[in-house]
């Protein structure tokens, strides 16, 4: 038997959690079948088994599903904030650029009337 190509791939708790459900009711039935018991008290057996495991199966998505949306919500929660980190340190970036252009100028300016003023006394 060969394992190739299996190393890499990774399956979700649900996924496992399928197949594990499922083994068990097939393992269930096998053992069912070949135990000595009547048709009838097998199939009515295979029947409880059937539904029991479909109730587990239903209360196992409905947990997950609660855990999925509860995920949902704190990565939404933690981009908002992440956002509004982002948003505000740029902000202070623009600031900061707007306050040296303004200096850049300032000093721009008087430099200009500086070079002015000593041609005019020349």
């Amino acid at each position: 038997m060969s394992y190739e190509g299996y190393e890499g791939k990774g399956s979700s708790v649900g996924e496992k959690l399928f197949y594990f459900v499922i083994g068990g009711f097939v393992g269930a039935t096998i053992a069912l079948l070949f135990a000595p018991k009547s048709g009838a008290e097998t199939r009515e057996i295979i029947s409880r088994k059937a539904k029991e495991k479909k109730e587990e199966s239903a209360a196992k998505i409905k947990e997950l599903q609660e855990k999925l949306k509860e995920t949902k919500e704190k990565l939404a929660e933690q981009a908002n904030e992440l956002s509004k980190k982002g948003k505000e340190i740029i902000e202070k970036k623009k600031e900061v650029i707007s306050t040296a252009i303004e200096a850049g100028k300032k000093a721009y300016k008087s430099e200009k009337e500086g070079k002015k003023g000593k041609k005019e006394e020349e």
